[in-house]
C-alpha cells in the first residue's frame, strides 16, 4: 500500500482533494480503485443534509458554516433578539448572553474548533470563545432552566451530545 502525500494528511483534506488524490494514485504502478464501502459519516448536520454528507458532495467547512448559521438563528429566536445583534461587537447583556450560548453550542455540542467559531462570530479571538464556553459551562451546572434551554436548542438543531 502506498502512503498518501504528506500535504494531504487529514480526512477533510483528502475529501476536498479527492480528484487530485485519485489522479496521483493512478500514476502509481499496479493501482486499482478499492471497492466502495458504505461507512457511516459522523458529522453534526441537519437531517436533510445527511445524504449529501455521506456522498461527500459538500466540503466540511461549508457544512459547519451552515450549522453555525442555524445555531445563530435558533439561539437568536429563543432569546428574542436578532442574529445581527448577536453578531454585533457590543457588550450589551441582551446580546452578550445569547452570543455566548451560541458559541457554547458551536464548540461543546457541534464539536467545532475555537478558532473557526471565533472567525464566524465577527472575527473574534479564540480566547473570547473559550471565555464564553467556560462561562456557560459554569452556569449550566447551577441553572436548571439554562440547562433545559440548551438541551432543547440542541434537540431542535439535531446536535445532541
Amino acid at each position: 500500500m502506498y502512503p498518501l502525500p504528506v500535504e494531504l494528511s487529514t480526512a477533510a483534506e483528502v475529501i476536498a482533494n479527492r480528484r487530485a488524490v485519485r489522479e496521483r494514485l493512478k500514476r502509481l504502478p499496479e493501482w486499482r480503485p478499492a471497492p466502495v464501502v458504505e461507512a457511516p459519516v459522523v458529522v453534526a448536520v441537519e437531517p436533510e443534509l445527511a445524504p449529501v454528507v455521506a456522498r461527500f458532495e459538500l466540503p466540511p467547512s461549508m457544512l459547519c458554516k451552515r450549522l453555525r448559521v442555524r445555531i445563530l438563528e435558533h439561539t437568536a429566536a429563543h432569546y428574542g433578539v436578532g442574529p445581527r445583534e448577536i453578531m454585533a461587537r457590543c457588550r450589551r447583556p441582551e446580546s452578550l448572553w445569547p452570543r455566548q450560548v451560541s458559541m457554547y453550542l458551536c464548540v461543546r455540542r457541534a464539536g467545532m474548533s475555537l478558532s473557526e467559531t471565533a472567525r464566524f462570530f465577527a472575527g473574534r479571538d479564540h480566547t473570547s470563545v473559550l471565555a464564553a464556553v467556560r462561562r456557560v459551562d459554569a452556569r449550566v451546572k447551577t441553572d436548571d432552566m439554562l440547562s433545559a434551554s440548551i438541551e432543547m436548542l440542541s434537540e431542535i438543531l439535531g446536535i445532541t451530545a
